[in-house]
């Protein structure tokens, strides 16, 4: 296997990309959280019958690993890696997308499909930066691929079409329960509300967990009953027809348990952290929007 080191410099633009042997060759850019949870899925036994995967590092050391740990071939020259690929993950930080497309721009031919996975990062910025012959669509996946759970929510500019929906949800078919196309301009609400929430949600069950009482060996697993109860609760909200705050005061007999926890939740003006905490997140997103335009 040649790791960017070794591999010669060569004209990367002589024949558009092809499907060998009925595989797509998908080059992922960038193997953070998500870009290795995208590669990890794309292992599995059933996607290795569709895809040909590789990916980039920043150092060789870490290519290496990579190579090592999931067996695919791994890079450090962000061009090589896109030679001959029909797709390509873009999953590097947003800030450094601008001198990734520059970086890659020579290297893609004509039909090659781009997938971006950063937050914030416009449609038409990528438009801007890649040849006219490519097409782009913008994903938002989440952690949750580790257990092929969640949405992943896609959205389309005026380079994608329908190939290019149909290729991204084949893609992601095994790395989550759904896909949803959604209009660009709702994207960074949903990243909001199914990406960054998970992160106060998982916040509070540790808060709970760290409550006095809930200190100590239990005779069950304390984890396995919130867990548990995240699922009822999420089925409580999808087939009731009640709200949040209606479904909460259900629980709260007067002068009980429950409603001796909420009052403190009022006094304190938990519900107002949050909402202030999600409100952050929007307004980060939208800068990071508002910095390319």
């Amino acid at each position: 296997m040649q790791n960017a080191a070794t591999v010669t410099s060569q004209n990367l633009n002589t024949a558009a990309p092809t499907v060998a042997d009925g595989k797509e060759t998908v080059a992922v850019l960038g193997c953070g959280v998500l870009g290795r949870l995208i590669v990890q899925g794309l292992q599995t036994a059933d996607m290795q019958q569709s895809y040909k995967v590789r990916a980039t590092q920043r150092t060789s050391e870490r290519a290496a690993e990579l190579t090592r740990t999931l067996k695919v071939e791994s890079y450090t020259n962000n061009r090589q890696a896109c030679e001959g690929a029909t797709i390509v993950i873009l999953a590097v930080r947003p800030q450094a997308m601008a001198d990734l497309l520059k970086e890659i721009s020579p290297s893609l031919k004509a039909g090659t499909h781009c997938v971006t996975i950063a937050a914030g990062l416009p449609l038409r910025f990528y438009e801007e930066l890649l040849p006219p012959s490519v097409t782009i669509i913008r994903a938002h996946p989440s952690p949750m691929m580790a257990v092929s759970r969640g949405t992943i929510a896609l959205s389309t500019g005026t380079r994608s079409g329908a190939d290019g929906v149909e290729k991204t949800r084949r893609l992601f078919s095994t790395l989550c329960d759904n896909t949803l196309l959604i209009p660009e301009h709702d994207l960074n609400m949903f990243a909001a509300l199914f990406g960054s929430s998970s992160a106060l949600l998982y916040r509070f069950i540790g808060a709970v967990l760290a409550a006095e009482g809930c200190q100590g060996k239990k005779g069950f697993s304390q984890m396995g009953v919130l867990t548990s109860m995240l699922e009822g609760a999420a089925q409580m909200l999808i087939h009731s027809g009640k709200s949040p705050f209606e479904l909460s005061e259900e629980i709260c007999t007067p002068h009980g348990m429950t409603a001796a926890g909420t009052a403190v939740w009022d006094r304190k003006e938990i519900s107002q952290s949050i909402t202030e905490a999600m409100e952050a997140v929007i307004s980060r997103v939208a800068e990071l929007s508002r910095n390319v335009q």
